[in-house]
C-alpha cells in the first residue's frame, strides 16, 4: 500500500480550529498517523520529513522561505519576525510574536521605519505577510545564522537566546537599535491608547544563502518552455514546484550532455521520461 505525507499550516498552527471547520478532513485523519515533528510546529513537521540531518536552527530557513514567497534573493537573508519582549529586574526574556497579532498597515509603517534606519548599512527588510517578514544584506550569515524562530524561544533570555550567533554582539546591537526604533514609534504609542500590547523589537532567525549552482543555467529554447509549461500544467498543484526544479536540471544536464548550445524541446521531453517514467531512453 503507498503511503503520503500530508502537511497542511492551518492544521499545524491551529489543529483544533481547522479541524472544526472541515468534517471530511477530520474523518480522512481518523486513519492517518502523525508525521513526526508536528507539534513543534510548521517548520519542525517539515524537517523532521525531509530526511536532512542538520538541526533545523542550522539551516538556511531564511533564503528558502523568501524564495518560497516569491521574493527574489540575490543575497544572504534572515527570517525576521516583530517581536514582544517581557522585562524583568535584571534581564530581559522573548515573549513569543505580539498579541493581538499585528496587521499588515502596522507591519508596513514598521518596515518603512527599518529601512530608512538599516539602509545605509546595506540592509533591506521586506514583508510578505504581517508577521513574516525578511531582512536582506551581506553578512547575514554571520550575523543571525543558527538562531531559533520565535516561536520555539518563548521564556528565553533575550541575551542566551542571541548566542549560537556567530557575531552575537553585532547582533545584538542592531536588535537594540529596532527596540528603540520600535519604542519612539507612534504606532506602538497607538497601540497602547487602545490597550494593545506594544511591538517591543525584532528577531532574526535562520541565516544564510541560497545553495549557489554548480554550473550556470543554459538558455532555453522557446519550445523548450513551452514544452515544459505543458508537463508543469499537468501535473498536480502540490509538487509542481520540485517537478519544475528538477525537469529543468535534468533537462540541462541531457543538453550538456548532447553538445548542446540551448535546451530544445526533445531535452525536455527526455527529462520527463527520465523523471516520471523512471526511463532515460
Amino acid at each position: 500500500m503507498s503511503e503520503f505525507g500530508l502537511i497542511i499550516p492551518a492544521l499545524v498552527e491551529q489543529p483544533r480550529v481547522a479541524l472544526a471547520a472541515t468534517p471530511y478532513l477530520r474523518a480522512l485523519l481518523q486513519r492517518s498517523r502523525p508525521l513526526p515533528g508536528v507539534a513543534q510546529g510548521l517548520h519542525a513537521a517539515l524537517h523532521a520529513t525531509s530526511g536532512v540531518s542538520a538541526p533545523l536552527s542550522a539551516l538556511p530557513v531564511g533564503p528558502v522561505s523568501a524564495l518560497g514567497d516569491g521574493l527574489a534573493v540575490t543575497t544572504q537573508c534572515a527570517l525576521a519576525e516583530p517581536l514582544a519582549l517581557e522585562v524583568h529586574t535584571d534581564h530581559v526574556t522573548l515573549a513569543g510574536l505580539p498579541q493581538p497579532a499585528i496587521t499588515a498597515t502596522e507591519a508596513d509603517a514598521l518596515v518603512a521605519a527599518l529601512n530608512a534606519l538599516l539602509g545605509e548599512d546595506g540592509l533591506r527588510c521586506e514583508r510578505v505577510t504581517a508577521a513574516r517578514w525578511y531582512l536582506h544584506g551581506a553578512g547575514m550569515a554571520a550575523l543571525a545564522g543558527g538562531l531559533a524562530r520565535v516561536a520555539d524561544l518563548s521564556g528565553v533570555r533575550l541575551d542566551e537566546a542571541t548566542q549560537p550567533a556567530p557575531e552575537a554582539r553585532r547582533l545584538r546591537r542592531l536588535l537594540t537599535e529596532a527596540q528603540m526604533l520600535f519604542h519612539q514609534h507612534p504606532l506602538n504609542t497607538l497601540r497602547e491608547e487602545q490597550g494593545l500590547a506594544r511591538i517591543d523589537g525584532l528577531w532574526l532567525s535562520g541565516a544564510g544563502a541560497l545553495p549557489a549552482r554548480l554550473e550556470a543555467e543554459m538558455p532555453w529554447s522557446a519550445e523548450a518552455q513551452q514544452k515544459l509549461n505543458d508537463i508543469l500544467a499537468a501535473t498536480p498543484v502540490l509538487v509542481q514546484i520540485s517537478a519544475a526544479r528538477r525537469l529543468r536540471d535534468a533537462a540541462e544536464r541531457s543538453a550538456r550532455g548532447s553538445g548542446e548550445d540551448c535546451v530544445t524541446a526533445p531535452c525536455v521531453e527526455g527529462a520527463k521520461r527520465l523523471i516520471f517514467e523512471g526511463s532515460a531512453s
